[in-house]
């Protein structure tokens, strides 16, 4: 089986580059694969009380289900590698989204971010300007 050069093109047998020059360094290879991870799922925090942090160092990856533990057992994925799983799996968006860091810890540690508890509160204080209480 004939392989081709993933940069140039060109024949290389049995390898994915051609030459140690069209092969690129580890460190640009894992930046190119999260930029695309990032892009994939919108480039900003998803965290549904609306956080809008867009800082691309700050993005995680969230397991809406809260089972990232059991999924990085059952398939062995850390960082890059599960950006790598996901790419493959078409970036599926029913169980993964992009949080900052700050909303990914508070939905490790208390379950939900304080974000969404804001969004419920205000709801609460905004008065019914259709249906006023009356004294």
């Amino acid at each position: 089986m004939q392989n081709f050069c993933d940069t140039c093109g060109a024949p290389c047998g049995k390898l994915k580059y051609c030459s140690a020059d069209c092969r690129p360094s580890s460190k640009e290879y894992r930046a190119r694969i999260r930029a695309e991870f990032i892009a994939a799922y919108g480039g900003r925090c998803q965290c549904p009380g609306g956080c809008y942090v867009t800082e691309p160092a700050f993005m995680e990856l969230d397991h809406i289900y809260q089972d990232g533990a059991a999924h990085r057992r059952r398939t062995g994925a850390r960082g890059y590698q599960m950006y790598r799983l996901l790419q493959e799996q078409g970036y599926p968006r029913d169980r993964y989204r992009i949080l900052c860091s700050n909303c990914n810890l508070a939905r490790a540690r208390f379950g939900r971010c304080p974000h969404e508890d804001k969004v419920s509160q205000a709801c609460r204080v905004i008065p019914d300007l259709e249906h006023p209480e009356t004294e």
